[in-house]
């Protein structure tokens, strides 16, 4: 996950905008969730931060090519990620102390975040995605065909199981976030709405 343009990596500074912008549209729709009517209205919204991130995704997992080397596909689930903590723990911790993150671990923590915006916001604007279970089907089969898709095109990844498996992950631990702490809100505000009456 690799994207340097004039000696800068770009990739983590584009899923980070990405995580910002939908965080900030789910604030903004919270905000108008009592009101039906301007929800509605304000839904193309949603639509535009779901584009930027489907933009985001292509670009930092597509667009990008990663280091040339010996491909050699891994559908074993778990293997890659051993090895990444392994290495980690074993060689770069003593070496290098906590100080620093090797690129491994930072290319699994992309992986984890890559599809968060769509696990937010994609299930407030399609009623069909409101299910967490549907969220993670969906977020396997983008994952799936975004890590088959890498090896047609030869972009200088491995075909690695453990990319889905993070992905899927990460967008299931956010929707359950997103999802429990608007709830959590519409439950204030019912609270808040039962004592005033």
């Amino acid at each position: 996950m690799t994207g340097v343009l004039g000696g800068l990596d770009l990739a983590p500074f584009a899923i980070v905008v990405s995580l910002v912008v939908a965080a900030v549209a789910i604030v903004h729709h919270a905000s108008l969730r009592a009101d039906a009517e301007r929800a509605a209205e304000a839904g193309w919204i949603l639509d535009v931060v779901l584009a930027l991130h489907a933009v985001v995704y292509v670009w930092v997992t597509l667009g990008i090519h990663a280091s040339p080397g010996t491909l050699s596909p891994n559908l074993v689930p778990f293997t890659d990620l051993a090895a990444t903590f392994d290495h980690w723990f074993t060689t770069w911790i003593p070496r290098y102390g906590l100080t620093q993150v090797p690129p491994q671990v930072a290319v699994v923590a992309g992986n984890f975040l890559l599809l968060a915006p769509f696990a937010a916001v994609a299930p407030l604007r399609w009623t069909a995605l409101a299910s967490g279970w549907r969220v993670v089907v969906a977020a396997a089969v983008i994952a799936g065909a975004d890590e088959v898709l890498q090896g047609v095109l030869g972009r200088g990844r491995n075909l690695s199981l453990d990319d889905v498996l993070v992905q899927v992950l990460g967008a299931a631990a956010i929707y359950g976030m997103a999802t429990g702490a608007l709830n959590a809100r519409e439950r204030r505000l019912a609270a808040a709405d039962a004592d005033v009456a």
